[in-house]
């Protein structure tokens, strides 16, 4: 709603996405745009630019560009063929050309999740903060055989299971 009040009010998504950042500062790396994230990763190929500037209309944060990059470029390096623990690692390597802080969140991202899959449930959060998103749904992923396995356990963990069940 930010979003879409502050475009009829500037005419322009990056107006608006300049405008929602300014309000709404750290707030603005929810996990909304992630959720939005794989029919771009579907339509747009490996560069994960296009997903990333969708976000930003209503996500405009360097962790959500993150999250997006990364998830983008996993489901890329699945569709190519690869294991799942080889395609997040795909995801989370260097974006070349990415903005400093974005690439540092990439960066960031890699740390967080190191050891994920043998993590216990009990240290998965799955809030509306994007990174804890991000986690957990990969965290089901990576822990599962089949896409019901996965959804079951993504959304088991509770707090935001709709969102985290979607990704």
């Amino acid at each position: 709603r930010t979003a879409i009040n502050a475009f009829l009010r500037l005419g322009s998504w990056e107006a608006a996405s300049a405008a929602v950042r300014a309000e709404l500062g750290q707030w603005a790396a929810g996990n909304g745009a992630l959720m939005r994230t794989l029919p771009a990763a579907l339509a747009y190929g490996p560069d994960p630019a296009q997903a990333i500037r969708i976000g930003r209309m209503t996500h405009p944060h360097p962790e959500s560009d993150a999250a997006i990059a990364v998830y983008h470029r996993t489901v890329d390096a699945l569709l190519e063929g690869a294991a799942p623990a080889e395609a997040l690692e795909a995801g989370l390597a260097p974006l070349p050309g990415a903005e400093p802080e974005v690439g540092a969140a990439i960066a960031d991202l890699a740390r967080r999740l190191s050891g994920l899959a043998s993590r216990p449930a009990e240290r998965i959060r799955s809030g509306g903060y994007v990174v804890e998103t991000l986690e957990a749904a990969l965290w089901a992923f990576l822990r599962t055989d089949s896409l019901e396995e996965c959804v079951v356990l993504a959304v088991n963990l509770g707090d935001d299971a709709d969102t985290v069940g979607a990704v």
